[in-house]
């Protein structure tokens, strides 16, 4: 299992293919082990039903829209149950309801989500077809808060060319934000949980989904791979982190530091535009760093990536280090790299 758990918002309007990504993410999750929260808006958990029995865990929260619920707990208490050491799990996916406002819930999920949890941003799903003629139809609030927007039902007349929807969608989203085609809900089960979990399936059981295979196949991640015997340079690595390589969807890894007072291990993870750095738990072979993303450049990343390593004649500064540290979150930042003030 990984050292960190994925937490990654399902979001669209009703009818936008949401529950179809869902169960194919399931269908094709190898050995990894998914929750799955699924929040419908009324007092019967329909979207529940819909959801195919691939996760290891799927439990739903009725009666209202999880990011509107802020009189209790009840989505932190359930989010720290499905990313806690005990329940095992490799990636926990929320799908909100349709009404779900998906920049209150990517708050709400950033203050919820707590280590070993992990934020694994959001992905916004959009109806190709039912835009093509009428942009008033986009969700410009779910569009901006997009870390991916895949393109559902395409494969139907009248939809949206992916290169047309690119070009349309680009002024709406941040800069670098992938927006993938997902006919019948295909999506690389890569872009959200880490690779560490075994992929072979052995004997079990089908899933009504593999029972049934959806068509066509998804569109495959591009990734690129780093690793260095040595050192980092915690500035560039910060550099990395905060804005390098937009097009890299998730990038995440370990590295070594020659940090005098504190960890020497980090591990390191960007999803969209949020960099997280925390104590590794325990020391790694060598410092690895993995790019991931649909439109990625293999050869650029390749080139950024190597960038962060260190020589190891070359000096490093406190506040190079405290560059890095800023990503920290406070109450696992070492003292010395604290800011007063």
């Amino acid at each position: 299992m990984s050292a960190t758990v994925p937490v990654v918002a399902l979001t669209g309007s009703l009818g936008s293919g949401k529950t179809t990504i869902l169960n194919h993410l399931l269908a094709h999750r190898g050995r990894r082990r998914v929750g799955v929260l699924v929040n419908d808006f009324g007092a019967v958990d329909v979207d529940a039903l819909l959801v195919d029995a691939g996760s290891a865990a799927t439990l739903s929260l009725a009666g209202g829209c999880v990011c509107c619920r802020v009189d209790d707990d009840t989505l932190d208490s359930t989010l720290e149950q499905l990313t806690s050491t005990r329940a095992g799990l490799d990636l926990v996916l929320v799908e909100s309801s349709g009404v779900a406002d998906p920049a209150t819930l990517a708050a709400r999920l950033h203050r919820a989500v707590r280590h070993p949890g992990q934020a694994g941003g959001l992905l916004h799903v959009l109806d190709a077809r039912a835009w093509a003629d009428d942009d008033t139809l986009l969700d410009p609030a779910g569009l901006a808060r997009a870390d991916l927007v895949a393109l559902t039902k395409t494969d139907l007349p009248n939809s949206v060319p992916v290169d047309e929807a690119r070009r349309r969608l680009e002024p709406l989203l941040r800069t670098g934000v992938p927006v993938v085609d997902a006919p019948h809900g295909a999506l690389d089960p890569e872009l959200f949980a880490d690779a560490s979990a075994p992929l072979d399936d052995g004997p079990r059981q089908l899933s009504l989904a593999e029972a049934l295979p959806l068509p066509g196949g998804h569109q495959h991640v591009h990734a690129s791979t780093w690793e260095h015997d040595g050192l980092v340079h915690p500035r560039r690595l910060a550099e990395l982190l905060d804005g390098g390589l937009p097009e890299a969807y998730r990038l995440k890894g370990v590295v070594r530091l020659d940090v005098p007072w504190g960890a020497r291990w980090w591990t390191v993870h960007r999803v969209g535009g949020l960099p997280r750095v925390t104590p590794a738990p325990r020391p790694a072979p060598t410092s690895r760093l993995v790019a991931l993303g649909p439109t990625l450049d293999e050869r650029a990343a390749e080139v950024a990536l190597t960038h962060v390593g260190r020589d190891p004649q070359e000096e490093v500064a406190p506040d190079d280090h405290a560059a890095l540290m800023r990503w920290v979150p406070d109450d696992l930042r070492p003292e010395w790299a604290r800011v007063e003030g």
